[in-house]
């Protein structure tokens, strides 16, 4: 694997932090709380832990699953602005997710869907952010909030969106608002919307996470 020299890092330490992150997923593993995606896994040369839900990544099938990542990422919003996510290439800016807002000096308030209304706009007249991220919208239904939030960043809006998913019903709602969005076009050509989910807590992948994969893998949706 290749190094691009940065600022801050030289290209030994990035050589070293990259075999680390190999030793530890080789010899201490990752959890993974869904049975069928453990499952698929191992059928692909993963190693079986010692513990349930635990499997060690060879360095082997690391390496070839990053051999099939693509080598660039395209980004749009709805006003025809494009981004070509490469390594070492040019930045784009999106907003942060946030549990909370602050209203005056340590005053901490939940956000409402209201609340977000407001941001996506402030976020729509400010040219240099190309996105916005979802956030948690308290006065919404929990199992709503991913597909409500994806509405209200819509209707405010017309930068890249990155909605919150809090489940695999919600982000298949979501790819079907995004179609009706679209007019029917294929993702990989208009690559509005973006999704994500972190990992629950270091080395471990919920069910819930896994299920989202499983629900969005293959539609080539960034």
């Amino acid at each position: 694997m290749k190094f691009q020299t940065g600022k801050l890092l030289n290209n030994d330490e990035l050589k070293m932090i990259h075999d680390a992150s190999l030793d530890i997923l080789e010899n201490l593993g990752v959890r993974i709380m869904h049975p069928e995606i453990y499952s698929l896994v191992v059928s692909n040369g993963a190693r079986p832990g010692p513990t349930e839900n635990i499997v060690y990544l060879p360095r082997d099938l690391v390496m070839r699953c990053l051999g099939q990542c693509p080598k660039n990422v395209i980004l749009c919003d709805r006003r025809g602005r494009t981004a070509d996510l490469t390594p070492g290439g040019s930045r784009v800016y999106l907003t942060g997710n946030a549990l909370n807002r602050t209203d005056g000096d340590n005053v901490v308030k939940p956000i409402t869907r209201n609340d977000f209304c407001d941001y996506a706009r402030l976020v729509d007249s400010l040219d240099q952010v190309f996105g916005m991220v979802g956030t948690f919208i308290t006065d919404v239904p929990p199992k709503a909030r991913d597909f409500a939030g994806f509405r209200s960043m819509l209707e405010n809006t017309d930068k890249h969106l990155r909605p919150c998913l809090y489940s695999a019903e919600g982000a298949k709602v979501i790819m079907e608002m995004a179609d009706v969005v679209s007019g029917g076009k294929p993702y990989e050509e208009m690559p509005f919307f973006s999704f994500g989910y972190s990992i629950v807590s270091p080395l471990c992948w919920s069910h819930e996470a896994c299920e989202i994969f499983k629900q969005t893998a293959g539609h080539k949706i960034p």
